[in-house]
């Protein structure tokens, strides 16, 4: 019976050795599950924030992107109003050198005109004063005057060529006179055109 004792005890020894054992075990296992899960989740929760970096500086990137297409929006806008600006000024400069042009062509011709204006002017003058001191001819008494047919027809032609000729030099006087006032007219709004363009 001893002998049964003692292999009862043993048994019971090696059941208690066995449940400890197991139980340790399990114990190691549990920790070692335990240590897989916490890995596990480490490795989860590391992904997590590496995700969430990721997204953060796409974000970002996006958000870089956007200012830099909107900053390249804007340069290319400017780029545009530069060139426009160049154009209307190039344009601007040729319609200046356009009207100094005009202005120093029309200054040209006025003076000519005016030269020719005072002289067919003085040579209306000269006749008119020469009529005034002839007195009153009567065309009539010139044309009985003539001691041939011939010779009245003579005075008959001359006297109507002198009076077209006056009739020509009045109107000629008077047209010079009109393309004076409109070569001054043409000069003062050209000098202000001008001057508007510069003050641009």
């Amino acid at each position: 019976m001893r002998k049964g004792w003692m292999i009862a005890i043993i048994a019971l020894l090696l059941l208690i050795v066995g449940i400890i054992v197991g139980i340790y075990v399990f114990k190691i296992n549990q920790t070692q599950d335990s240590n897989m899960l916490d890995d596990k989740q480490l490795a989860k929760q590391q992904k997590e924030e590496t995700q969430e970096k990721l997204e953060e500086a796409n974000s970002q990137l996006e958000y870089v992107q956007t200012e830099m297409s909107n900053t390249l929006v804007q340069i290319q806008e400017l780029d545009d109003k530069i060139r426009q600006y160049e154009q209307e000024n190039t344009d601007l400069l040729s319609k200046l050198q356009e009207l100094e042009t005009s202005i120093t062509e029309t200054t040209e011709k006025l003076e000519t005109v005016t030269q020719e204006y005072e002289k067919k002017s003085k040579q209306l003058e000269d006749r008119l004063v020469a009529l005034y001191e002839a007195g009153d001819i009567a065309y009539l008494d010139v044309l009985l005057s003539a001691n041939s047919l011939s010779d009245f027809l003579s005075l008959y032609y001359a006297m109507i060529e002198i009076a077209e000729y006056d009739n020509q030099l009045i109107d000629k006087v008077e047209q010079q006179k009109d393309e004076i006032d409109l070569a001054k007219r043409k000069l003062e709004n050209e000098t202000a055109e001008v001057k508007i363009l510069k003050a641009k």
